[in-house]
């Protein structure tokens, strides 16, 4: 459920992009190279985050499955890393906002969409 909210939510980020995009506005292209290296500092750290959190705590509930402080480590990795998935998607509507073409955001709304269906939040021990 959570993961169609923040589907949903970056759908509607392209969508308001499109309808309050300011007319008339070019984006500079080292502003542009600068979000996408953000960007992809941001996915690094996603990645890096749930490992982190989630890689050990389900270590800890092959043994124990009931740990509730293991199960908790792991659902923040988890959700953490969704939740910057979905920051990558804002970089798409920031950059929209500061006049960048339909063209040059969709490649972070479509970034953020692939990464969040390919991060299903599914059980720790699937």
């Amino acid at each position: 459920m959570l993961q169609l909210v923040f589907l949903v939510l970056v759908v509607l980020f392209a969508a308001m992009g499109e309808f309050v995009n300011p007319a008339g506005r070019k984006i500079d292209t080292v502003m542009l190279a600068a979000i996408a290296v953000t960007a992809a500092i941001d996915l690094a750290i996603a990645f890096f985050l749930r490992r982190k959190f989630s890689a050990d705590a389900r270590e800890v509930l092959r043994t124990d499955p009931e740990n509730v402080s293991a199960l908790q480590r792991w659902y923040l990795g988890q959700l953490t890393a969704m939740v910057l998935f979905v920051s990558v998607g804002l970089f798409g509507l920031a950059l929209r906002f500061m006049g960048a073409s339909l063209v040059q955001a969709s490649p972070f709304y479509l970034a953020s969409l692939v990464l969040l269906l390919g991060s299903r939040l599914s059980e720790p021990l699937a």
